[in-house]
């Protein structure tokens, strides 16, 4: 696998037609500034608006600990963290842990993708507008061809963290023909051993889905 024949982009928000290249590297001491002096503080500005216009109801990615889950070591020496960025602007990050025993295949084993979210500039909000869409999807294909580039034919298995996420992926698989994930699952336990996990909607992808997400990112 050489990550020289895929190109991975976003897409300017407003203009599907126009694409942006997305370099994804390692998790650094770049990323972990703009984790806390940026990703944090639109956080907590998206939250402080919400309180002060009195909505009860605040996404879950508000009060995520973006900079916690890639700072952290102990119990996760396994975790492989990636940074997703558009010039100075970040698009989003993704964690993902190795060798995960496949919840479909007895005896494969998968990329287990244990966080993923686009930054908070690249989420619709009343407080700001959108930069780029289809971070999320870039960021899957990314997780397969890492799997694929670590001899685990491209699988990757997840759990929905909330409400919202579960509709990210029912809406990707719908849009895709059904063709991604396997049934969903729930009783699952994820590699960290979280009793929450077992409630949580556990997602795994078909070889053919797999396959496909990351072929759309193919430089022709």
């Amino acid at each position: 696998m050489d990550e020289r024949d895929y190109c991975f982009v976003v897409f300017e928000d407003g203009d599907a037609g126009r694409s942006v290249v997305a370099q994804v590297t390692r998790h650094d001491d770049r990323s972990k500034r703009y984790f806390r002096g940026v990703w944090h503080k639109m956080q907590q500005a998206f939250t402080t608006f919400h309180e002060i216009a009195s909505v009860q109801s605040v996404p879950g990615w508000a009060g995520w600990k973006v900079h916690d889950w890639c700072d952290q070591v102990q119990g996760c020496e396994d975790r492989q963290k990636y940074v997703a960025w558009c010039g100075d602007m970040m698009a989003g990050f993704l964690n993902v842990r190795p060798d995960y025993p496949s919840q479909h295949q007895l005896g494969q084993k998968v990329m287990y993708v244990e966080h993923m979210a686009a930054a908070p500039g690249n989420l619709h909000t009343p407080v700001w507008r959108r930069r780029v869409s289809h971070v999320g999807q870039m960021l899957l294909a990314y997780a397969v061809f890492q799997s694929k580039s670590q001899g685990l034919g491209g699988l990757l298995g997840l759990h929905a963290a909330d409400a919202d996420s579960l509709g990210y992926y029912r809406r990707l698989n719908t849009q895709r023909g059904g063709s991604v994930f396997h049934p969903e699952r729930t009783g699952v336990s994820g590699p960290a051993a979280r009793s929450a996990d077992l409630a949580k909607v556990y997602l795994e992808t078909t070889q053919p889905g797999a396959d496909a997400l990351l072929e759309d990112y193919r430089r022709v």
